[in-house]
């Protein structure tokens, strides 16, 4: 089982189009069946193998699209917010299996291997090995994979 942070387990991204009372309902029986276990001060869950292949099965060619875009957004939004420098490396750290997933997903998927949320996974994986593993070759050759990715998007001149 993976720490997942709570802010993955909205219901904006995995409940989209499901009442409230039942997701919520859905996630408490998780719990009590012990398929999610609450983690690091309620700040995270573990969720079981069982339950994360589940998931995975069930989303369709275009919802695992629409869910990698939401997904992807959320996770880089959080991994790049302002923290203390503990802080940043333990919810870094936290979040790098699930940047590491994405990263296999959209490499994988013609739809999703150029776009704009997997040059935002890229980065962070990439920054990740540089600052926190200190793995410069890692980190370099998928700095790179996201700069190209990032001038298809925005062109060469662009800032970023």
């Amino acid at each position: 089982a993976d720490n997942i942070p709570l802010v993955l387990l909205n219901q904006e991204l995995l409940g989209k189009g499901v009442e409230s009372e039942i997701y919520e309902e859905s996630i408490k029986s998780l719990l009590n069946y012990a398929l999610l276990q609450e983690e690091i001060q309620g700040q995270s869950v573990r969720m079981h193998r069982l339950m994360q292949d589940v998931v995975r099965l069930s989303l369709t060619h275009e919802r695992l699209v629409e869910r990698f875009t939401l997904i992807a957004n959320r996770i880089t939004d959080e991994y790049n917010l302002d923290r203390t420098v503990l802080e940043q490396e333990t919810i870094q750290q936290i979040l790098l299996p699930h940047l590491e997933y994405l990263q296999h997903l959209g490499e994988k998927n013609v739809e999703l291997e150029n776009s704009k949320e997997q040059g935002f996974v890229l980065d962070c994986i990439g920054y990740y090995y540089q600052y926190r593993k200190g793995d410069y070759d890692k980190s370099c050759k998928i700095l790179e994979k996201a700069l190209k990715i990032k001038i298809i998007h925005y062109g060469e001149d662009h800032p970023q």
